[in-house]
């Protein structure tokens, strides 16, 4: 870490002792430039965000990294861009809307490493490509949906691998529906499905994060009831 950086504390301990503050005077102070506060506020939130990417974490690679590894560079994430946080309206709460954006901050770092050593497993060159006819697009949506140990399922074809997501996209909310068709149907940016849904690029980076983990539980419950499976 560059010198001179905040250290954030450590998942397994850190902090005083004394009586505990209320979150939202810890989060007041924090988005006022008070580091120690924020220190306390997303120490607070560990254990609920461990256990969180623990349970996302790959069976297949549990080996090469674990749910503390990308805790601490997803807290470190946190700390760098923490002046950028603005509370989501749509949250209960704004401390609510600290957890939304410290889970989103993980699943992208979660997704990254997922990535990189399947890659690696893969060997040079032999990167995820789609065939026959699947979009770019759908396929960033399977790479994601594989972050989870039991979907995609590798029993089925692309065409009816698509067919299934499509399907459990069904199930899910419209505003969620929406966002999975606008990203990973249409392939539209971030940027351009904020102007669509009239929403900030935060909230839609949040939208589209719980949406794909939605779509990751109805998609494991479609496949595992499937003829066949």
């Amino acid at each position: 870490m560059q010198a001179g950086r905040h250290q954030p504390f450590s998942a397994e301990g850190g902090g005083s002792c004394g009586a505990a503050e209320p979150e939202a005077a810890l989060l007041s102070r924090a988005l006022n430039g008070d580091t120690h506060a924020l220190d306390r506020l997303l120490l607070n939130h560990t254990p609920r965000l461990l256990a969180r990417i623990e349970r996302r974490l790959p069976a297949d690679l549990r080996s090469l990294f674990s749910a503390e590894d990308v805790l601490q560079e997803s807290l470190t994430d946190a700390y760098a861009t923490f002046s950028t946080f603005v509370p989501n309206p749509a949250a209960p709460s704004p401390v609510d809307a600290v957890y939304g954006w410290l889970t989103t901050i993980a699943d992208h770092r979660l997704i990254d490493l997922v990535r990189y050593h399947r890659a690696q497993k893969r060997g040079p060159g032999q990167t995820l490509q789609p065939r026959a006819g699947m979009s770019m697009s759908m396929v960033a949506l399977v790479d994601l949906l594989a972050i989870d140990s039991h979907t995609p399922s590798r029993s089925f074809s692309d065409h009816e691998l698509e067919g299934a997501i499509r399907a459990a996209v069904t199930r899910l909310t419209p505003d969620h529906q929406a966002a999975i068709q606008m990203r990973y149907f249409e392939g539209l940016t971030i940027a351009q499905i904020a102007v669509r849904m009239n929403r900030s690029e935060h909230a839609v980076h949040n939208l589209t994060s719980r949406a794909v983990g939605n779509l990751r539980e109805c998609l494991d419950s479609f496949l595992r009831y499937l003829p066949g499976q």
